[in-house]
């Protein structure tokens, strides 16, 4: 699009121009645009290619203005950018597959979907990286590719509120005797054994430690020995 000065001067006529800026469109190609002052807020009045015939013309204090108005833009939406980044990390550590993760099978064909179990291990294989669950009644470890996991948040689920139900009925049920909050065994910097768990926690609470081979215990949380980024070492 070719626009004459003529024709700039015409649609800038009576109005206040605070700027004159550009949008990159790519290829070295750049389009133009005034900034004038509309009733409620600033307008765009394109220019096409060309800038020349288009000049401010309003005083030291309205392009003052402007600045501020734009500073304050440009402040808000880096903040709501840091707010989404700051939830996107949060949504992708709640979603790490940790030990001492309460988790549920919902892929794959090796383990029944719907089980329900506690990271106990997690390691490189041949076949990419794998999982061991601790599920209350079943001896050793159940191993499953990384991918077929979804981490668990809050509460475990009602039984009959997962499919299918023989296997997810008869897991939760046994992960609801326990009643503990799912952890892994830690050892301390003093040599003693504590708790790994991967909510917060405080002094009191009960977890459900378990160990590699499989085994779960009932713990009373005596004491905290350290937050990380995502967990909590614990005295027991």
């Amino acid at each position: 699009m070719t626009t004459t000065n003529t024709t700039i001067a015409a649609a800038l006529t009576n109005r206040t121009v605070v700027a004159i800026e550009s949008q990159y469109l790519g290829d070295g190609d750049s389009s133009y645009y005034a900034v004038v002052i509309g009733e409620n807020d600033y307008e765009h009045v394109g220019l096409g290619w060309d800038s020349r015939g288009a000049s401010v013309n309003a005083t030291a204090s309205e392009v003052a203005a402007y600045a501020a108005y734009m500073a304050a833009l440009h402040e808000e939406w880096y903040a709501k950018r840091l707010a989404r980044e700051a939830q996107i990390e949060a949504e992708n550590a709640a979603q790490r597959i940790v030990r001492g993760k309460l988790v549920l099978v919902a892929r794959g064909r090796k383990v029944a979907k719907g089980t329900i179990g506690v990271v106990a291990w997690v390691g490189d294989s041949d076949w990419g990286t794998r999982v061991g669950l601790a599920i209350p009644g079943v001896d050793g470890l159940t191993y499953t590719a990384i991918g077929n996991l979804d981490v668990i948040e809050g509460p475990v689920p009602a039984p009959e509120a997962r499919k299918p139900a023989t296997a997810a009925q008869a897991t939760v049920a046994a992960l609801a005797t326990l009643g503990g909050i799912p952890a892994t065994w830690a050892r301390m910097r003093d040599g003693s054994w504590g708790v790994r768990v991967t909510r917060e926690v405080k002094v009191g609470d009960v977890v459900t430690a378990t160990s590699q081979s499989g085994k779960v215990a009932d713990k009373a949380i005596t004491g905290i020995a350290f937050k990380g980024q995502g967990y909590t070492l614990c005295y027991v």
